[in-house]
């Protein structure tokens, strides 16, 4: 019950972050000082970010492809 409650605190904890994003993102583009290249890359962030889920984020920089056990009993190493 208690890891149920932690990976709901973890889960709103990190939407309520890319909700904040979302809304920094939205003030950046509002801003007319802005190069066309600095502008369509926060227009590309602004759509990547409403088009995907928590869970496809997540996805997306899970790194466990970057993990190896170097021994059986020790811990995850970083490849080289």
């Amino acid at each position: 019950m208690f890891v149920q409650f932690l990976s709901l605190c973890y889960y709103e904890f990190l939407y309520e972050k890319i909700r904040q994003m979302k809304i920094t993102v939205d003030e950046v583009l509002n801003k007319q000082h802005l190069d066309a290249a600095a502008k369509e890359t926060h227009q590309s962030l602004k759509r990547w970010l409403q088009n995907k889920s928590l869970h496809e984020i997540l996805d997306w920089f899970d790194c466990i492809e970057c993990i190896s056990i170097v021994k059986p009993d020790s811990f995850p190493a970083k490849k080289n």
